[in-house]
């Protein structure tokens, strides 16, 4: 009696890691072609460059597609951690601003050239960890953090504040005109993120005005009174510089507070809400603003042993920037 034919070997199904190895490449491939495909006017090479990666995006989708065709029902994971994939969206960020701050100087030194060279390595290598990241995390996006809809809220708040003063001059010079056309597109792009934020929060659920619950903004006044109230007593007790800086960042908290409250309670400004002796103009507001959030976020980081290098550079820089245009705004 004949022997049954051998039954064919089943095609073994396609590896974890190389589905996750495209879609990161994938993913790598798609934010090349869209920062590409934002330039107004690009070059003849660029062009040249954007059609190859259009093409290797299209193979790089086939055969992601392929391979999740073969791949057997995915087992639940856990998906990547927020912490890490908000600190990988961070780092990116960071070093992205530190190699446009570097590509913008005009005359390089060979050591700001190196430096630039380093950054470039270390942002190419950020974005794919980012990219690996977001692969991992799952379809629904998480709301917008807080902290970050909140930053975004002042940044613009910043740009549309310098913008306004640009726009406000007679006669501006060639370089004041190109600072008001740089600041222009920061600020739309600012806005952009700031409504994109503002979309993924969820909406607040509408109660009913409850009759014992005190009025925001008189709560908000209230606040803003005694922190000041704190401040300048630890002032004249000689509190030490790491005591007083927190005080300082609860005051600048508590009176963007107050703003908010002021704008949400749609009640006409009365003829004398402050108390301060001189009035703060909103350029002014907005950069102490700042100058506390910087203070506050290099704080946090030089407070925890495994901050990133590059992080805190770029922290401490960022709060020069801001001490100087502050100083410079005040002194204008």
């Amino acid at each position: 009696m004949a022997a049954n034919p051998p039954a064919p070997a089943a095609e073994p199904a396609a590896d974890d890691g190389a589905v996750k190895k495209a879609k990161i490449d994938a993913a790598m491939l798609r934010a090349q072609v869209r920062k590409l495909e934002k330039l107004e006017a690009p070059s003849a090479e660029q062009q040249s460059e954007l059609q190859q990666l259009r093409s290797q995006l299209e193979a790089a989708e086939k055969l992601l597609g392929s391979l999740e065709a073969q791949a057997p029902a995915p087992v639940a994971k856990p998906a990547a951690d927020d912490g890490a994939l908000k600190k990988a969206k961070i780092d990116a960020a960071m070093l992205r601003a530190q190699v446009r701050k570097l590509e913008k100087l005009e005359a390089p030194s060979d050591e700001q050239q190196s430096e630039l060279q380093q950054l470039r390595t270390q942002l190419d290598a950020a974005e794919k960890l980012l990219a690996s990241l977001e692969a991992q995390a799952p379809a629904a996006k998480p709301a917008a953090d807080d902290g970050a809809l909140k930053k975004a809220k002042i940044d613009a708040a910043m740009l549309r504040a310098q913008v306004r003063k640009l726009e406000k001059l007679e006669a501006p010079s060639d370089e004041q005109q190109s600072e008001l056309q740089q600041l222009r597109s920061q600020l739309e792009a600012a806005e952009k993120l700031l409504a994109s934020l503002e979309a993924q929060t969820p909406a607040s659920p509408v109660k009913a005005p409850d009759a014992e619950a005190p009025d925001p903004l008189k709560k908000a006044k209230i606040e803003l009174a005694m922190k000041r109230a704190e401040l300048k007593k630890a002032e004249k007790a000689g509190t030490d510089t790491a005591a007083l800086g927190s005080l300082r960042e609860a005051l600048a908290a508590a009176e963007q507070a107050l703003h908010q409250a002021e704008d949400a309670s749609g009640k006409p400004a009365p003829e004398l809400v402050r108390t301060d002796k001189k009035p703060i103009d909103e350029t002014t507001r907005a950069l102490k603003t700042e100058v506390a959030f910087a203070r506050a976020d290099l704080r946090k980081l030089e407070r925890d042993a495994n901050s990133p290098a590059d992080a805190l550079t770029a922290a401490r820089q960022r709060l020069a920037d801001a001490e100087r245009q502050l100083q410079e705004h005040a002194g204008s």
